[in-house]
């Protein structure tokens, strides 16, 4: 079982009109082994998102805790590719939107 965690971003989350960054768990493999996971630390089970990606969104102070309890901590462009693996379509992704995000890859890269 390999959980991920993706870098934090400000993805337009507002907690008492301040803007909190967040970022996402998620898994390669059984999602039942992401909800153990996710109430390993501390994070309820209707926080889950079955999207596209299956995932759970965390604060910084989740993230500190995941990473702390073994998820492995992946880049943008890691986490890209994973999830093309996720949907079944390695390489097949080169833009996905993530909540207000918008990840661009070279494939896709607007010309200089």
């Amino acid at each position: 079982m390999t959980i991920y965690v993706d870098p934090l971003m400000g993805h337009g989350w507002k907690l008492h009109g301040d803007t909190v960054e967040n970022c996402h768990m998620f898994t390669d493999t059984n999602i039942d082994e992401l909800h153990a996971f996710a109430e390993r630390i501390g994070m309820r089970r209707e926080r889950f998102q079955d999207k596209r990606i299956p995932h759970y969104d965390l604060t910084p102070a989740h993230r500190r805790l995941a990473l702390a309890c073994g998820a492995v901590e992946v880049d943008l462009r890691q986490a890209v590719e994973l999830w093309g693996r996720i949907q079944g379509r390695p390489g097949a992704l080169s833009i996905e939107e993530i909540g207000t995000e918008q990840i661009v890859t070279d494939s896709n890269r607007p010309s200089r």
